[in-house]
């Protein structure tokens, strides 16, 4: 018996109230009484020994305590209620798997080969949630990340899945004019965009190019996800080095182009990792499997269509 936990009848209703900063539009969403979720609230106090809410005549207030507790209770309450739905959704059959990714690679590369998976393990769900810092399983759902950088951290293993590869200048069309490729110094004549996280890369271009990496190689707007840096450039603000694989669509549908044939080469990768301290299951291993087929076609067709093209 876990006696430090408190009922989930009372942790539903500060939930509630914490959510609505009211007692009585928490007890309209539970189809109680008011008081009786007065009541559990503060019978949850008593038990924690600590104040969740500042109460007035006319509203409550969280306290500090009582917005972090409030935070943890509602991931944790979402998470069994999904759990529940799964459940009975399969009466018990087929795995689901909770996987974080980076929302780049998630939606460059990973959501459109899952159709495939799907056809091929038709008992399987795969959830994904974003994540682009290292965490720890042990404090997470998951059952693996597909993260950027760094091979591994303590706790878990895993593998390297695909190379990041070099990365290019790219720019909308309106920037380029009537000029089908521009030389370094033109490019280092348009407004740079950064990634928050590779502040370097414009610099590190400059002086491969043989350019001043002056002042101008680092100013310019900041991004903190891929995301907007990718539209930034479709918006025509500027021009950003990137992998090519991670724009590919937007190359082949004319968004974007290449501005200037001149890569930077691209040292980093995306990993696998899964948790030392759990067994690996049938449906994971199927997974991991089938990323691993998906990252080797995936260098094999461009290893095919360089050759092609000598």
């Amino acid at each position: 018996m876990r006696k430090g936990i408190p009922t989930l009848v009372a942790l539903q209703m500060f939930e509630a109230s914490a959510r609505h900063q009211s007692f009585a539009r928490a007890a309209e969403e539970l189809s109680v009484t008011q008081s009786a979720v007065s009541r559990q609230v503060a019978a949850l106090e008593d038990r924690l020994e600590v104040q969740l809410f500042v109460r007035s005549k006319q509203r409550i207030l969280l306290t500090e305590h009582g917005k972090r507790y409030a935070a943890h209770i509602h991931e944790s309450l979402n998470r069994i209620e999904r759990y529940t739905l799964e459940l009975m959704a399969g009466r018990g059959q087929g795995h689901t798997l909770e996987i974080a990714v980076t929302p780049t690679l998630a939606s460059s590369w990973l959501i459109p080969r899952l159709k495939g998976f799907g056809e091929l393990h038709r008992n399987v769900t795969i959830n994904l949630s974003i994540r682009n810092r290292r965490f720890l399983f042990e404090e997470e759902p998951f059952d693996a990340a597909i993260h950027f950088g760094a091979a591994q951290w303590p706790g878990v293993q895993g593998f390297g899945l695909i190379q990041e590869g070099d990365l290019l200048p790219v720019c909308a069309p309106a920037l380029m004019g009537e000029r089908r490729i521009l030389r370094p110094e033109q490019v280092a004549r348009l407004p740079l965009l950064h990634l928050a996280t590779r502040v370097d890369a414009w610099r590190d271009w400059y002086q491969l190019q043989g350019l001043d990496a002056d002042l101008s190689a680092v100013c310019g707007p900041r991004y903190e996800h891929f995301s907007l840096l990718a539209s930034a450039v479709v918006a025509g603000l500027g021009v950003a080095l990137v992998a090519r694989r991670l724009v590919e669509l937007d190359l082949k549908n004319g968004r974007i182009v290449v501005a200037c044939a001149k890569p930077l080469p691209g040292n980093l990768a995306y990993h696998v990792a899964y948790p030392l301290s759990r067994p690996v299951n049938a449906a994971l291993q199927a997974f991991l499997d089938w990323l691993v087929t998906e990252a080797q076609a995936e260098v094999g067709a461009m290893n095919q269509n360089a050759a092609i093209s000598r």
